[in-house]
């Protein structure tokens, strides 16, 4: 039996072949959208934005780059 995370891909992820751009894009977007529905107290979209970036497969990759650069740097 085999385990897949939720918001994975079913192989492995090939690091040097991700676009490292669209990732930081997407979150950042994802990021601006939960905060301007904050301020406009839409509660409702604020859940749903929120959901969303949880399963978002670009959330993932960055805070895999974000703990493994953090791991370099302390290690150096």
């Amino acid at each position: 039996m085999r385990k897949f995370s939720a918001n994975g891909t079913k192989g492995q992820t090939d690091w040097n072949a991700i676009n490292w751009r669209q990732v930081n894009r997407r979150v950042r977007n994802l990021r601006q959208r939960i905060f301007r529905a904050s301020r406009e107290n839409d509660l409702v979209k604020v859940r749903s934005l929120q959901k969303l970036m949880l399963r978002s497969y670009s959330n993932t990759l960055k805070g895999s780059l974000e703990k493994t650069a953090a791991k370099t740097r302390k290690a150096a």
